[in-house]
């Protein structure tokens, strides 16, 4: 049976990892444990991700404040990192998600906007899809 981590526990482990370098993260170290926990933190993120790109499909570009989004990125870094390969593909989809929505904020124009509407569809495939 695995183990299931406290807050406590998790946060450790994620001040543990942020004082890691940065040539240190090439090779998976999260365990399973670990791993399903992360997933469960970053799973709201799909929704989030879903209702704002349908917004930006529709014309509208909105203003998002991505440091209230501060813990999915932390989070998503560590899960890419998983030793198991599909919940690292969950962390690389958070991550890659936050930074097209980092480069919307920066004023994209409308061409590279519709180039990250035509992947995003398929980042979410590759996610597992959402059940919002």
């Amino acid at each position: 049976m695995a183990r299931t981590m406290n807050s406590d526990d998790l946060a450790t482990f994620i001040n543990d990892f942020n004082a890691q370098k940065r040539t240190d993260r090439a090779v998976p170290f999260v365990e399973l444990p670990e791993s399903i926990e992360l997933a469960e933190r970053v799973r709201p993120f799909t929704r989030i991700a879903v209702k704002y790109f349908a917004l930006v499909a529709e014309g509208t570009v909105p203003p998002l404040d991505t440091s209230k989004l501060a813990h999915y990125r932390t989070d998503s870094e560590l899960l890419r990192m998983s030793v198991n390969p599909a919940y690292a593909r969950k962390g690389a989809f958070v991550t890659t998600v936050l930074q097209q929505i980092d480069d919307i904020n920066a004023g994209m124009d409308g061409a590279d906007i519709t180039r990250i509407l035509r992947i995003f569809p398929l980042l979410l495939k590759l996610n597992g899809g959402h059940n919002v």
